[in-house]
């Protein structure tokens, strides 16, 4: 996934889990490539229509929300129904009118996958036209194999 604004940034994992955004291309070195890319897989909660990403450099670990920090993480599936609710996102056409925004199905509060000062949040959009760039994704092809 790639921000429809900054070119070449994807929605990466650090070592720790947390989610980020930061430039990858071609050139960059295996662990790069397989950090900014995903397998794009139904939803681990079973929402028609919705999505998890699986980690392509730590299989069967997810995308997730983290309920505490309102932050994305990469976590091992532990197989609860938390955890699976938790890794489930849905599309909906991009905030900016282009791309597309993947919102978090949990709470009465619609909270989307975001990236702010270079760290993956999920949180409402903030109605500027920043924030509808920070919640706009361009799915490109994958980095690695």
């Amino acid at each position: 996934m790639g921000d429809s604004v900054l070119a070449g940034w994807y929605a990466r994992q650090a070592d720790l889990g947390w989610g980020f955004i930061g430039p990858v291309n071609a050139a960059s070195k295996l662990a790069d490539r397989e950090d900014a890319t995903w397998v794009i897989v139904p939803s681990l909660a079973s929402q028609p229509g919705c999505y998890s990403f699986e980690s392509v450099r730590k299989p069967g670990h997810y995308l997730k929300a983290d309920n505490s920090w309102l932050r994305a993480r990469v976590a091992a599936d532990d197989r609860s129904a938390e955890f699976r609710q938790n890794a489930t996102w849905c599309t909906t056409t991009g905030q900016s009118g282009s791309g597309t925004s993947f919102t978090w199905g949990v709470g009465p509060v619609q909270r989307l996958l975001q990236h702010k000062t270079g760290d993956l949040y999920v949180d409402q959009n903030d109605g500027t036209k920043e924030g509808r760039h920070a919640s706009t994704w361009k799915i490109s092809p994958p980095l690695a194999p």
